[in-house]
């Protein structure tokens, strides 16, 4: 029987090492997140969107979209 030499040295990358190094990789991104810049709003007006469907099977849903929208303007 042949013995095997479980050696990193020699260019092997065995289970050990391979978690080391994942675990030394997802701290270092952890340790970056909060250097991320976040996104700011570059007024004070927020503009809030408003998806309807216009056509198709589910054209009905959006049929009172025109009322609630003008009704949002002027509230």
């Amino acid at each position: 029987m042949t013995e095997t030499k479980n050696d990193t040295a020699s260019g092997r990358l065995n289970r050990r090492t391979l978690l080391k190094a994942a675990g030394a990789t997802g701290l270092a991104s952890a340790m970056n997140v909060p250097l991320v810049n976040v996104a700011r709003a570059a007024g004070n007006t927020i503009k809030i969107g408003w998806v309807g469907c216009l056509s198709g099977v589910r054209a009905q849903f959006a049929e009172p979209d025109p009322w609630i929208q003008s009704a949002s303007r002027r509230g």
